[in-house]
């Protein structure tokens, strides 16, 4: 499989596992949204689980399953939590 077969299918996979994480906390977002937080997900939760030394458990092609899926939820409260502040465009201005 070439390099964009790759990109894909790690998208594919960080999209769905996000998917998931936004069901579990009832929330919707389109699936740019869910690509994005997949792969923010992903470095958010190696990071996380790098600085308390756990060893991810679960690897799907090369994707960390359950440290994408602990970053995406962190994302997806994060993105709750400031819409739920009433914060609605940059700079003042409405969105």
């Amino acid at each position: 499989m070439d390099a964009l077969g790759n990109l894909l299918l790690h998208a594919l996979i960080v999209g769905v596992i996000a998917f998931v994480a936004a069901l579990l906390l009832r929330t919707r977002q389109g699936v740019l949204a869910y690509v994005g937080a997949g792969f923010l997900g992903e470095g958010i939760g190696l990071w996380l689980f790098g600085l308390v030394h756990v060893k991810e458990p679960l690897a799907v092609s090369s994707v960390p399953v359950l440290a994408t899926f602990v970053g995406a939820l962190l994302v997806f409260l994060v993105i709750r939590l400031v819409h739920r502040a009433g914060f609605r465009g940059w700079r003042g201005h409405p969105a």
